[in-house]
């Protein structure tokens, strides 16, 4: 996990994510390391330097479609593989990744219903498709999980949010600096 602080962004914090994730992972004797950095541009090296102290040959993550964590994970994968090691990314929010399903020139789609025509006939054949199986428990390893931030530096949680139901709130966090 990298908690990150970005500069002049609003970005959201889900604390019972990060909790939920290193107990299941916990499970599996995965420890839910978390690597801090002040800009998206320092967890690449951050991430590096994580994997070989702890001899690591590869990442292994989900790809996030948002714009700056698509700049993020893509310089990670650069630094990773500048260092010899292997990166493996999967898809695991969407059915198909975005751009997949294009016309049969090559091109985006401009209409809705032929998008939805040629989605469908992905999904039908089944080709793109790679459902992979739950994961097994592992070897323990010599390190365990670290704490999890309750909240990232110069980030404080939006006014209102006390009345919401647990299980519906997402804490929106603003920059302070």
């Amino acid at each position: 996990m990298a908690a990150t602080r970005l500069g002049g962004h609003q970005d959201r914090l889900h604390p019972p994510q990060p909790a939920c994730l290193s107990r299941r992972l916990e499970c599996l004797n995965v420890p839910l390391l978390v690597v801090r950095s002040a800009s998206f541009n320092g967890v690449p090296p951050a991430l590096l330097r994580l994997a070989r102290r702890h001899d690591c040959d590869a990442p292994y993550f989900n790809d996030e479609y948002e714009v700056n964590e698509c700049r993020r994970d893509a310089a990670v994968c650069e630094a990773f593989q500048r260092a010899g090691l292997a990166v493996h990314r999967f898809c695991d929010q969407l059915i198909l990744p975005p751009g997949e399903v294009r016309t049969k020139s090559g091109d985006f789609f401009v209409v809705y219903t032929p998008f939805k025509r040629a989605w469908m006939a992905a999904l039908e054949s089944g080709e793109d498709l790679n459902v992979l199986p739950s994961p097994r428990r592992q070897r323990a390893l010599a390190c365990g999980p670290d704490r999890i931030p309750e909240s990232i530096k110069g980030f404080t949680p939006s006014r209102g949010l006390s009345s919401l139901s647990p299980r519906r709130v997402s804490v929106v966090v603003r920059n302070r600096g």
